[in-house]
C-alpha cells in the first residue's frame, strides 16, 4: 500500500509522492536490515524511482522519506566519489 508523503518543499510547493517500503531480507543482526524504497510521482504514474537502504529495525516510512526525499544532487556527488569518477558538471569538454 502506497502512502502519499511530502519529499520536501519545491519551487511550486510541497513535492508530493506515493511511497512504499519493502523489506529485502529479514535483519540478521539486531542493528538493522536492508529495505527497498519506491517513490512514484502523483502527477505522472510512469515517473518512479527506487532506493536500496540500510536502516535500523523499526525505522518508519516518514524517516525514510525524510532521508531519500531531498533532491538527489548530493547523491550524484557521493556516487562519483565512490566510483572515483569526475562529477558530470566537472567534466572537461
Amino acid at each position: 500500500m502506497a502512502h502519499r508523503l511530502s519529499a520536501g518543499p519545491g519551487s511550486k510547493g510541497e513535492r508530493l509522492y506515493d511511497w512504499q517500503c519493502w523489506i529485502l531480507a529479514e535483519p540478521e543482526a539486531a542493528d538493522g536490515g536492508h529495505y527497498l524504497l519506491f517513490r512514484r510521482a502523483c502527477t505522472d504514474r510512469d515517473d518512479w524511482q527506487a532506493y536500496v537502504a540500510f536502516a535500523p529495525q523499526g525505522c518508519d516510512l516518514e524517516t525514510f522519506v525524510g532521508v531519500a526525499g531531498p533532491p538527489l544532487a548530493l547523491l550524484a556527488v557521493v556516487w562519483a566519489a565512490l566510483l572515483d569518477r569526475p562529477h558530470p558538471k566537472n567534466r572537461v569538454r
